[in-house]
């Protein structure tokens, strides 16, 4: 620290002579690499330092300024020096927090839970176990993208909720769930609608079927229903001849499971009229089978 203070007395003197010169700009450069090289002076004695106690000191000093960049070699040195000790209960925390600090959010989920396991009664342990899970929050991607690291995030919250009961985290970790969790429910419907879009009828169906038995509670569920309908009824109308009879007859029972799901949905009048179709096709159909039959 003292040398810090003389350092910034000597710039403050040099600029004072340039000032008063009116020399060139050049001659501010040398400030600035005369800073650079004072302040790498310190780190790289914390590096090579071989006490201990005293590198601990350093690397307190550089995560409590919250510059995880250098503290973080330097507790990763201390991990190994003092396994086994005291101290690295301590040591193994910082470098968890070192890490989430960095962004390495998969990395400090491993130091996180590690932690938990190795030090179960710290009065840490259970903060840890929450960063854990925390972690893989940081790591949930947006709904219109791929969704494992959101149901990861989920099943660690669950997981932390289930061990630590009475934590005060608790409400936390279901506020934090309810909103992972619509994210989740945004994807399972837009890949099922994205399916119908794109006239892809059948994987559409399938699609609406799994995120209909997988969340029960879906904020779309009634056009969930209605678009299962509309797939089948576009599915078995692009059929050959052989399927159709076969394929109109289970959109018809896809309406019905919407009428039994919700007596009152909007989607209703549209459906329908799309059972007025289905049973003008089965007609169809059936008269064309009755033709081919009388022809032979």
């Amino acid at each position: 620290m003292k040398n810090i203070q003389i350092n910034i007395i000597l710039l403050k003197a040099y600029y004072k002579i340039v000032s008063l010169h009116a020399l060139p700009k050049k001659f501010l450069i040398f400030p600035f690499v005369f800073l650079l090289i004072s302040s790498c002076t310190e780190y790289s004695k914390a590096l090579k330092e071989k006490d201990k106690a005293k590198k601990l000191a350093y690397a307190k000093k550089y995560y409590n300024k919250q510059d995880y960049v250098r503290a973080q070699p330097l507790l990763e040195d201390l991990m190994t020096e003092y396994l086994g000790r005291e101290e690295n209960e301590l040591v193994h925390l910082y470098v968890a927090y070192t890490q989430y600090g960095l962004r390495n959010y998969l990395l400090a989920a491993h130091y996180f839970e590690s932690f938990a396991q190795t030090y179960p009664l710290s009065d840490s342990a259970v903060k840890a176990k929450f960063m854990n899970a925390y972690c893989f929050y940081h790591k949930a991607l947006p709904s219109n993208l791929d969704q494992v690291n959101t149901k990861n995030a989920i099943e660690k919250f669950q997981i932390f909720i289930n061990q630590n009961p009475t934590s005060s985290l608790v409400p936390r970790c279901n506020e934090i769930m309810d909103k992972l969790r619509s994210q989740v429910l945004e994807k399972a419907y837009e890949n099922a609608k994205q399916y119908y879009k794109i006239r892809r009828y059948k994987s559409a169906i399938v699609a609406i079927e799994n995120a209909l038995a997988d969340y029960p509670d879906i904020p779309q569920r009634d056009e969930l229903y209605f678009l299962k309908v509309q797939s089948a009824y576009e599915y078995a109308r692009n059929s050959i001849n052989e399927t159709q009879e076969k394929r109109f007859k289970k959109a018809k029972s896809h309406i019905q499971d919407l009428r039994s799901d919700n007596p009152k949905s909007s989607f209703l009048p549209v459906v329908y009229d799309l059972e007025v179709k289905i049973n003008q096709e089965l007609a169809k159909v059936s008269q064309s089978n009755k033709n081919k039959n009388e022809q032979f």
